[in-house]
C-alpha cells in the first residue's frame, strides 16, 4: 500500500459519513497519511460521534506512534460531533508531536475535561500554537457555549493549564 504524499489533505465538506471518518482512521492506521502537514476534515454534518470516535481511536490506539508525526494542522470542526472525549485522548496520545493548529467544534464537556487533563499532566502537544472552538449554527441556541456555560467549560482546560508544570508557552491564539 502507498503513501499519500501530498502534504495537504482536505476533505471539508465532501458529505464525508461516519463510515469514510473510520476508513480514514485505518489509513492512518497503516501510516499511508504520516507525510501529510494539514488535515482538514471539516464541515461534514453527517459525521457524527460514530465517526469521530473511530478516526481519533485509531489514530490514539495505533501501534504507529509517527502516524501523523508531521500533522502541523487540523480542522475538524462542522462535524456533528466535532469534539469531545476522543480528540482530547488524541490530543494527549502524543500522535500529534508538532501540531501547531487546531480547530474543533461542537465541543462537549468531557471533551474539555479531558483536554484540561492531558494539560494538567503535560500530555498536551507543546507545539500547539493557535487552538480553536468553533459552534455550530445549530448549536448556537442549544449548546452550553450560548448559555454562559462556555466560561465553565473552557475553565477545565485553562485550569489544567495554569496548574500543569509545562504550561503552554508556544499557545498565542485561544479563540472560543
Amino acid at each position: 500500500s502507498g503513501k499519500f504524499s501530498s502534504p495537504t489533505v482536505d476533505l471539508s465538506d465532501t458529505a464525508l459519513t461516519d463510515d469514510a471518518m473510520c476508513e480514514l482512521g485505518e489509513v492512518v492506521r497503516r501510516g499511508q497519511l504520516c507525510e501529510v502537514s494539514r488535515l482538514d476534515l471539516s464541515s461534514n454534518p453527517e459525521v457524527g460521534r460514530k465517526g469521530v470516535d473511530g478516526f481519533m481511536g485509531a489514530v490514539t490506539f495505533s501501534d504507529r506512534q509517527k502516524s501523523l508525526a508531521k500533522l502541523t494542522s487540523l480542522n475538524v470542526s462542522g462535524c456533528a460531533s466535532g469534539g469531545g472525549g476522543p480528540v482530547g485522548l488524541a490530543l494527549g496520545s502524543g500522535r500529534f508531536p508538532v501540531l501547531e493548529k487546531l480547530t474543533l467544534g461542537p465541543v462537549d464537556e468531557a471533551g474539555m475535561r479531558i483536554m484540561g487533563k492531558a494539560a494538567l499532566e503535560g500530555r498536551l502537544p507543546e507545539s500547539l500554537k493557535d487552538l480553536k472552538f468553533v459552534s455550530s449554527e445549530e448549536s448556537l441556541s442549544s449548546s452550553s457555549f450560548s448559555n454562559g456555560e462556555d466560561f465553565v467549560l473552557l475553565d477545565a482546560l485553562m485550569q489544567g493549564i495554569e496548574r500543569s508544570k509545562k504550561g503552554m508557552e508556544k499557545l498565542t491564539s485561544l479563540i472560543v
